[in-house]
């Protein structure tokens, strides 16, 4: 199999692909691999959101983790797609 080589990446060619349907196909990649990252950071937010909301009922686990009260409810408030 013979083999593109772009700036970035190499890709499989296949007979029947030319350099302008690989670039494509690599750039559509990288698309969605954006999307999935950036759900994937967001699943992580909603996570330690979630985490700090039930500490919020734990007063004395507050003190352990070293941030005030104030920090943890506004952090548990914020949605998931706010950094």
């Amino acid at each position: 199999m013979a083999y593109l080589d772009t700036r970035h990446e190499t890709f499989p060619v296949f007979p029947r692909i030319g350099k302008a349907a690989a670039i494509e196909a690599i750039a559509d990649r990288a698309h969605w691999n954006g999307a999935l990252e950036r759900i994937a950071l967001w699943r992580r937010r909603h996570s330690l959101r979630r985490q700090f909301a039930r500490l919020l009922k734990t007063p004395h686990m507050i003190a352990d983790i070293g941030l005030s009260r104030e920090t943890l409810e506004r952090e548990a408030r914020k949605p998931f797609w706010r950094a």
